[in-house]
């Protein structure tokens, strides 16, 4: 798949707070489309 640019929040700390880290970046996803990663 081709990597796409996306927004990316971190809200595994609490899950119902919005003061997880936050970035906009490149993510690839896995062939099957059920991972992503996301690089700096």
């Amino acid at each position: 798949m081709k990597p796409r640019i996306m927004y990316i929040e971190n809200k595994s700390c609490d899950g119902h707070n919005d003061r997880g880290f936050a970035s906009i970046g490149r993510v690839t996803f896995s062939k099957s489309g059920k991972t992503s990663l996301s690089g700096s």
